[in-house]
């Protein structure tokens, strides 16, 4: 549902956001092409996948951001792409890969 709803490539609900930092996804190419790497994987400290070796992108119930607030932002952010009816569902789901990084937090908030 969010790839119907948005405006450009933005369907990761990571980048639909502004709770949660970005990394990972969509941010390590255009890291890579900056960097003038052509070749995903090399160097092995750049490319796609490096920011599951990063301590900092692993979010957790301690995290700073595990507050009543965060989980408000999230659901009035995200809660646009799920539309009107996307609250009343039984299941909501963002499917950002990043998200088994910050799995936890968002366990944190939304269970």
């Amino acid at each position: 549902a969010f790839a119907e709803r948005t405006d450009g490539d933005f369907s990761e609900g990571a980048f639909l956001q502004s709770v949660m930092p970005t990394f990972g996804v969509g941010r390590e190419r255009e890291d890579c092409l900056r960097a003038g790497v052509r070749r995903v994987g090399s160097p092995p400290a750049r490319g796609v996948g490096r920011y599951g070796f990063d301590p900092g992108a692993h979010l957790t119930e301690a995290s700073p951001l595990a507050s009543l607030a965060s989980r408000d932002a999230l659901l009035s952010q995200w809660g646009y792409y799920w539309g009107e009816a996307g609250l009343e569902r039984p299941l909501l789901l963002e499917k950002t890969p990043t998200n088994m990084l910050t799995a936890r937090l968002l366990q944190s908030l939304f269970a």
